[in-house]
């Protein structure tokens, strides 16, 4: 190993693998972070262990399958472990309790090789190449670190800010990558970005930090970051709470896969900015903790993946009403939860501005074809602009909508639909079905015949009449024509490049439908059929190119 001086700026080779870096004995303390043999761990206890000569350390490793008890040995207890196969007893020498922030910046930044003059032309920091010439090689890489705005240092073993006044060395930090390293407490980190000024976005994932029992004490060393990434951390919603108040300006937060399961309220004054809230991978277990977020005036996204979340329910609104609950909520992502009913979409509907919905991988959907669930939720969700990660066009939601008034119409005329004068419908239908009575105003009823009364999904004719016209083309007429409702658009192209002798390739087709006479919706998939665009029987055809 070799060190190179740089105004106290280090760079320092990083052990070979399979090699450790130690610190000696007497330094290691009760809280400190270690590495051994690939495992990370909390030391608990520092001391003798009898009959045995020497010093031990007991360990808390973060995976309790590394350990081999709860801290206790021969009867007696060394020290408290919350797993009770995830502590173990080390001696020193095998701990690599890491390094400082800047030798750990030094060896990502700085080329091993520098002294040896043997090195590329450029050294690319933050995109910004540094010319490296001669005598001028140190000090152009020094003020370079002037110029760092995004620091990544994951997985460096870093244990301490260390005694060099960072904030002379990288005064425009913005983003700071300080994941999985050895750092004890968020009182040691906040020595690291103490006078990061500009600091927005900090990722401290897959860390164990200790509290500081005066949380308002550390509040200036993170003034003004709004995003934090703080996946694999083992914390708790309570603890949680307590970071937030370290970090008042907070807009975005990842708490992926951790131990936060039972939520509650957070008191006036902590996330009053948030927007966006990730908790994938946790244990939240129940809808009505959820709308314990409910009063947030921000959220705009909330991500609830894998979790296991059995429903979907706001209590304060009826099925024609909006709930007062995240009343900001544009996104939700519910992937890989328990949701069994279709009744937890319906109340979705109930948000006010619900954009976007991702529901993949729970039971509700398992059993359906992914289209089938796609435009079921389109239908249910009169907002909706994003679907399972993808953009729900006009015509799409047209012929959702339009499928769904179909798929339902006997339920519908079953529970008092299409009678003159009209009534109430009954109410089971009206929960199930929220937005139907307002899709028959848009659309109107579906038209049967009296023998298809009583037949599910029955349809007066498979056949539908159009007029197919091509305004570009003062040579042809309009031409009437009856199309199977079946027929796919690449092959109403192909009948049209007979009829009006424009390439398939050129074609651009729209329609007009006789209920919306000032809207031409295009039909943009080739693969899929009239029916699926909503096309009726008196809709006309529109030939462009």
């Amino acid at each position: 190993m070799y060190t190179l001086t740089m105004n106290n700026l280090h760079v320092v080779k990083m052990p070979e693998e399979g090699q450790e870096k130690h610190t000696s004995e007497e330094n290691i303390e009760v809280g400190d972070r270690i590495l051994s043999e690939g495992h990370y761990g909390t030391v608990r206890y520092t001391g003798k262990v009898p009959p045995t000569e020497g010093q031990w350390l007991g360990i808390e490793w973060d995976n309790s399958e590394r350990g081999k008890h709860d801290g206790s040995h021969n009867g007696k207890r060394y020290f408290q472990c919350s797993s009770p196969t995830g502590g173990s007893f080390l001696r020193p020498k095998k701990a690599d309790t890491g390094i400082v922030f800047l030798q750990a910046v030094s060896s990502r930044y700085i080329p091993e090789n520098l002294e040896t003059g043997d090195v590329d032309n450029s050294l690319a920091v933050s995109c910004k190449a540094v010319e490296m010439v001669g005598a001028e090689k140190i000090s152009r890489l020094q003020s370079s670190f002037e110029n760092l705005k995004s620091v990544a240092v994951h997985g460096m073993r870093i244990n301490r800010a260390g005694d060099d006044k960072i904030a002379e060395r990288m005064p425009n930090v913005r983003d700071l990558d300080i994941s999985k390293n050895l750092l004890p407490s968020w009182q040691e980190l906040s020595r690291v970005t103490h006078d990061m000024k500009y600091l927005k976005r900090l990722d401290v994932s897959e860390n164990r930090l200790a509290l500081p029992n005066d949380l308002s004490s550390l509040s200036s060393a993170f003034c003004a970051v709004e995003e934090l990434f703080i996946n694999r951390c083992n914390i708790t919603w309570p603890e949680m709470l307590k970071i937030a108040r370290m970090l008042p300006k907070l807009k975005k937060v990842h708490a992926c896969f951790n131990r936060i399961s039972h939520l509650t309220r957070p008191e006036d004054g902590i996330f009053q900015d948030l927007d966006l809230l990730n908790l994938e991978g946790n244990q939240v277990t129940s809808w009505q903790d959820v709308l314990q977020l409910g009063h947030l005036p921000g959220l705009q996204v909330l991500i609830l993946n894998a979790n296991s979340i059995p429903s979907v329910h706001f209590d304060d609104a009826t099925s024609a009403e909006k709930t007062q609950l995240l009343t900001s909520l544009k996104s939700l992502s519910l992937h890989n939860n328990q949701i069994a009913s279709w009744q937890s979409v319906n109340e979705m509907n109930k948000l006010q501005r619900l954009e976007e919905l991702n529901l993949k991988r729970n039971p509700v959907v398992q059993d359906e074809k992914p289209s089938t669930v796609r435009g079921l939720m389109i239908a249910k969700l009169g907002l909706l602009s994003h679907c399972n990660h993808s953009a729900v066009s006009d015509a799409e939601r047209r012929g959702s909508e339009i499928d769904y008034l179909k798929k339902y119409h006997q339920e519908w005329l079953q529970s008092g639909g299409g009678k003159t004068p009209p009534q109430p419908l009954k109410q089971d239908f009206v929960d199930n079905h929220p937005r139907y009575a307002a899709l028959v105003t848009v659309y109107g009823a579906p038209e049967v015949t009296d023998d298809d009364v009583g037949k599910p999904g029955a349809l007066k004719s498979s056949l539908l009449v159009l007029t197919l016209t091509c305004p570009q083309r003062d040579d042809k007429k309009t031409i009437k024509k009856k199309l199977p409702a079946t027929m796919d658009v690449t092959k109403v192209k192909g009948m049209i490049q007979k009829l009006f002798r424009v390439d398939v390739a050129d074609q651009q087709l729209f329609y007009i439908s006789q209920k919306l006479p000032d809207q031409e919706i295009p039909l943009d998939n080739d693969l899929r059929q009239l029916t699926f665009f909503g096309v009726e029987s008196g809709d006309t055809i529109v030939v462009k190119w």
